[in-house]
């Protein structure tokens, strides 16, 4: 009898062991799982019973779910909605009014639920990369940049705005109209319509008026023919410097994308080996702290917080020389 316990005994922590390690595989790469890894909620996530009562292609209802984490089930609905996309893929059972829940969906939402108090659902939905929906954003852009654009946008705008009053008061004098010539449109003086207005004033006000209003309008338009010029030299550096931001633009977009598809695969290198260093340290435990059979019995507790111990203890030695090789041959790998 007291042989048959021991094995059942050794058999449970064994089936933990290797659940666990399942669980943990699920969220591999997940972006919540990176926020609480390593802390003291970490241990809590998986240091529920219920997780590995759980069967991986069964689906579960919102009030079983709710009941494991002790709350009622309008709460729990409460935090599904703004989650939808993070919590369901396409082969999920869930309706509009029906939830259900596999094993992925529960660790996820538990870890929601984790978290809740210190990000809020807009910090979480920020980090996991939602919009106010529950649905996926597209890449965000890089903030500087566009900032810079919107600028240079809104300075062209208002040299456009001035350059278009220019041209209606110009063209609104009379003087002058539009001619096409080699370069282009060209502003040209109606000749015709000036000799008849100096007629004019020479009939009413004498010749002296004449030639000084002459005068005076020709050294008005000099002065217009100036000015409009050097708008039209600052609007082309405006549409210049515009150019020149949006290729500044596309390129910080470029290098982003490849920046974060490297922080991707070097979370991914360390998740991996936090777990290849976890099973070479069950592996060595077991080899090197063989217990006797009423150890096992009654001092199970103590036993396994030994282990866990030196599972930790076993990580943290051997986790930065590791880590710092396989990423660097990474990069090297990345680089030919």
């Amino acid at each position: 009898m007291q042989g048959s316990e021991g094995e059942l005994s050794k058999h449970s922590t064994t089936h933990s062991i290797e659940k666990e390690q399942q669980l943990r595989e699920m969220l591999e790469n997940d972006p919540l799982f990176d926020v609480i890894k390593d802390t003291s909620l970490e241990e809590i996530l998986f240091g529920e019973e219920y997780l590995y009562d759980l069967e991986e292609k069964l689906w579960y209802s919102t009030p079983e779910v709710a009941e494991w984490f002790g709350i009622n089930d309008g709460q729990l609905r409460y935090y599904i909605k703004p989650f939808n996309e993070y919590l369901f893929d396409e082969d999920s059972p869930t309706t509009s009014t029906a939830f259900r829940l596999n094993v992925t969906s529960i660790l996820k939402l538990r870890m929601i639920l984790l978290l809740k108090d210190k990000y809020r659902v807009k910090g979480l939905q920020r980090l996991i990369g939602l919009d106010g929906e529950g649905y996926v954003q597209s890449a965000p852009i890089n903030t500087k940049a566009t900032k810079e654009v919107s600028k240079i946008d809104n300075t062209l705008e208002q040299e456009v705005a001035f350059l278009k009053s220019m041209m209606e008061h110009v063209l609104g004098s009379g003087l002058f109209e539009f001619q096409q010539g080699e370069e282009g449109p060209e502003i040209k003086i109606k000749e015709d319509y000036l000799a008849n207005l100096i007629q004019e004033h020479v009939k009413h006000e004498g010749e002296q008026d004449g030639i000084k209003l002459l005068q005076e309008q020709a050294a008005s338009i000099t002065k217009e023919n100036q000015e409009l010029k050097e708008l039209i030299e600052k609007t082309s550096k405006a549409n210049q410097e515009l150019k020149e931001s949006l290729e500044r633009l596309e390129k910080d977009r470029s290098s982003e994308k490849g920046d974060v598809a490297i922080q991707i695969r070097e979370k991914q290198i360390e998740s991996e080996l936090r777990n290849e260093l976890r099973l070479e340290a069950v592996k060595e435990w077991t080899e090197s702290n063989k217990q006797s059979f009423f150890s096992k019995l009654f001092q199970a507790d103590r036993i396994e917080l030994e282990k866990e111990s030196f599972i930790h203890d076993y990580i943290k030695k051997h986790l930065n020389d590791r880590l710092t090789k396989a990423i660097n041959e990474y990069r090297v790998s990345e680089d030919k």
